[in-house]
């Protein structure tokens, strides 16, 4: 019986690496193709590392525990499982994305090799896949979703700051004008 004797978990295991393979290089070949190559996210990463490196892990403990609380709260139950099912995912999905978005860019231009961004992307988030599938290098791969995840979290605030203050000063102006 294959079933019973382990031989098919290997098998499982390969098709479920080459589909979650195609899966992460169409998400970076979206990526590019919507933001291009040198998103804010991706200059973030590179630029600070180490603080978004803390925020991705602020993040990725944070939101567990926050839509746990929800959940346990029982009023926000449809908060809480919000946050579970639909945030953490899709954030750690595009946290991995950037992440191999980073990595092919930090390759990019190091080598000056790939002067194609999707190359370069494919590069990155492939490498991430190869990663994944080396036992100790899996281990640290998974540490990509959060951080790609708080290079766009501090990207983002980043943005909102910028566009607050430039309607401040319109504000400021208009009101000086009047």
């Amino acid at each position: 019986d294959v079933a019973r004797s382990g031989a098919l978990s290997p098998v499982v295991g390969g098709v479920f690496w080459i589909s979650c393979t195609i899966a992460a290089l169409l998400g970076g070949l979206l990526y590019v193709f919507l933001v291009g190559a040198r998103s804010r996210p991706v200059v973030t990463a590179l630029d600070q590392p180490g603080q978004t490196a803390l925020v991705g892990a602020v993040l990725m403990v944070g939101l567990p525990l926050l839509a746990l609380a929800f959940l346990a709260s029982g009023i926000g139950l449809v908060i809480g499982a919000s946050i579970a099912l639909n945030v953490i995912p899709v954030l750690a999905v595009f946290g991995y994305v950037i992440s191999g978005a980073a990595l092919g860019q930090l390759l990019r231009d190091r080598f000056d090799r790939m002067h194609n961004p999707y190359v370069a992307t494919l590069g990155g988030v492939g490498l991430l896949q190869v990663f994944v599938a080396l036992p100790l290098l899996g281990l640290l791969s998974m540490l990509a979703a959060p951080f790609g995840a708080g290079a766009l979290f501090l990207a983002l605030w980043r943005y909102h700051e910028r566009r607050a203050g430039a309607e401040t000063n319109a504000e400021h102006a208009a009101y000086a004008a009047a």
